[in-house]
């Protein structure tokens, strides 16, 4: 299975329950995985388009919004 359908299942499950700037932060971290053509990859899988995936990539820079910690 190629990573892009691999994606595409995730996101059928997953979408529905996140908000636009969580799509975002997710698809963003998906395609840092994925390194080099991983924007393409995520873009093609998700429907985002490469704007919105720049942008979360820009996300995933800043501090965490707070009231979420992770042990």
């Amino acid at each position: 299975m190629t990573d892009e359908k691999r994606l595409l299942q995730k996101y059928d499950r997953v979408w529905p329950h996140l908000n636009e700037r969580q799509w975002r932060l997710v698809a963003a971290a998906d395609a840092q995985m994925l390194g080099y053509g991983g924007i393409a990859s995520v873009a093609r899988a998700s429907g985002l388009n490469r704007s919105m995936l720049h942008r979360g990539l820009k996300d995933l820079t800043v501090p965490a919004l707070p009231g979420v910690i992770f042990a």
